[in-house]
């Protein structure tokens, strides 16, 4: 084991080929091995987990028994306890999480994510009001930013699917695509503004920009 700090990886009985730097990093890993962190706090509560990487301060805080993730910025993955496979690079990125394998990068993306998983958000904001939804990929500034229990939605450009809450299976590529739209689904929009006033109509197809 690698230790640099006030209290860092102090209660480590059998766990090794860890790497804590910071005080209180790893502090209290008993038999957990192969975890890298580095900042205040970060993976305090980890025990026995595997291979998680936690650079941060509070970064992973809450990690038990959760294996393979990562979680990079401040308060990044923070709830997290024992899921797996998660990765959350970003300022409170997938903050509120305990389900496995979502990917968040921004700041605040994924935020309030607690049990939904399979979901990507890449961008500021993106994906930041989900809760249980699943299998939802955000990708832009803001996209699916106040979605939060619909599922198996894709929004890709600044602002996609920005205010869908609870609808799901809509597809928005561009820019403002399905802006407007709250609880619609099953809708496909690709183009600059396409769909954008819609709010709940459901089944409709625009192509082309500011289309329907």
């Amino acid at each position: 084991n690698t230790v640099l700090g006030q209290n860092a990886l102090d209660a480590a009985v059998t766990g090794a080929h860890n790497t804590a730097i910071g005080s209180y990093a790893l502090t209290n890993v008993t038999d957990g091995h192969s975890n890298t962190v580095m900042g205040s706090n970060a993976g305090h509560d980890l025990t026995s987990g595997d291979y998680n990487v936690c650079i941060g301060t509070d970064a992973g805080y809450n990690i038990t028994t959760g294996s393979n993730n990562v979680a990079i910025g401040r308060q990044a993955l923070f709830s997290n306890q024992t899921a797996i496979y998660n990765t959350a690079v970003g300022y409170a990125a997938l903050f509120n999480t305990t389900s496995g394998q979502n990917t968040a990068v921004g700041h605040s993306a994924m935020n309030s994510n607690t049990t939904g998983n399979y979901n990507s958000a890449v961008g500021i904001d993106a994906g930041t009001s989900n809760t249980t939804g699943a299998y939802n990929h955000y990708f832009g500034r803001r996209a699916g930013r106040f979605g939060t229990t619909g599922g198996q939605n894709i929004g890709v450009g600044h602002e996609a699917l920005t205010t869908n809450t609870t609808g799901s299976n809509n597809t928005a590529v561009g820019h403002e695509a399905l802006k407007l739209s709250t609880t619609a689904s099953d809708n496909t929009a690709f183009g600059r503004r396409a769909l954008k006033e819609n709010t709940t109509g459901t089944g409709n197809t625009a192509v082309g920009s500011e289309a329907l």
